[in-house]
């Protein structure tokens, strides 16, 4: 048996899939050669075990959390093994982000994936040949400490004390002014869309800088529109998405990641 006791909080753990997308092998550090099972080696990365399950049904006499049959209870955060001949043997592994809906349909995240011509790391909506799960037993997230009440009035608000008066300047441009608008709409993903690329992107603009699942990158349309529905992390469908060139992304990015000179996060 193998310990595979997760070294991250559950979110954590979801957090460094996420940023892996498009990832496969060689570049993905996961990957220990061709005759492996990839998708396995890539979950028990994201528990912080490196090379320690090399095959699907390893998780199922896995430590460091529990092995359950079939897909009842299934939730956010679970390793699910896959059966696709119905033989009883794992054939693949992704980890659920979401719980089934109504449908029976969930969201799930994992490398050797056919959603990807190259089957890299990607998202997947699956429902049916799911031999069982494991359930990690993560790390309970650190208590966060109470925000201070503010005490002198200001007609300041809280996105705006997270720019600089450079950045807010940069703000007034007719495209951006759209988007600080969006930023503070709601807590979800906001989702652009470059026209010079072709490509579509989300910025969670309430995750902290450094959170390596601020910016989310999709392959198509089609994998934007699965974030967007049913689930709704995105607060817009790719038709919504607000247009950007290539240079009004890169700014985005700079100031999201905390790296623009025009951002300052008080």
């Amino acid at each position: 048996m193998v310990n595979v006791a997760p070294t991250r909080t559950l979110e954590e753990t979801i957090a460094w899939e996420v940023a892996h997308l498009g990832q496969h092998r060689p570049e993905g550090e996961w990957s220990a050669g061709a005759n492996v099972n990839d998708c396995a080696l890539f979950q028990s990365d994201a528990l912080g075990h490196r090379l320690a399950i090399w095959n699907v049904d390893g998780f199922k006499t896995a430590t460091g959390g529990t092995y359950h049959r079939g897909k009842a209870g299934l939730r956010r955060g679970d390793v699910v093994l896959f059966d696709w001949n119905g033989d009883g043997g794992g054939n693949h592994t992704e980890m659920a982000t979401t719980a089934p809906d109504a449908a029976g349909n969930f969201q799930t995240i994992g490398a050797n994936s056919s959603a990807r011509a190259d089957h890299g790391v990607a998202y997947n909506i699956r429902n049916g040949y799911v031999l069982g799960y494991f359930r990690p037993a993560y790390k309970t997230p650190a208590a966060t400490a109470a925000k201070p009440t503010k005490t002198a009035t200001s007609n300041r608000t809280d996105d705006d004390e997270m720019l600089s008066a450079e950045a807010q300047s940069w703000l007034k441009t007719e495209v951006v002014n759209k988007i600080a608008d969006d930023v503070r709409r709601d807590s979800r993903y906001r989702l652009y869309y470059n026209t010079e690329t072709k490509k579509y992107f989300a910025i969670n603009h309430n995750l902290p800088s450094l959170d390596p699942a601020k910016i989310a990158y999709f392959v198509d349309e089609t994998q934007a529109q699965h974030w967007f529905s049913p689930y709704e992390f995105l607060g817009d469908s790719p038709a919504q998405a607000q247009q950007v060139t290539s240079a009004q992304q890169a700014t985005l990015e700079g100031m999201a990641r905390g790296t623009d000179s025009a951002y300052t996060k008080k």
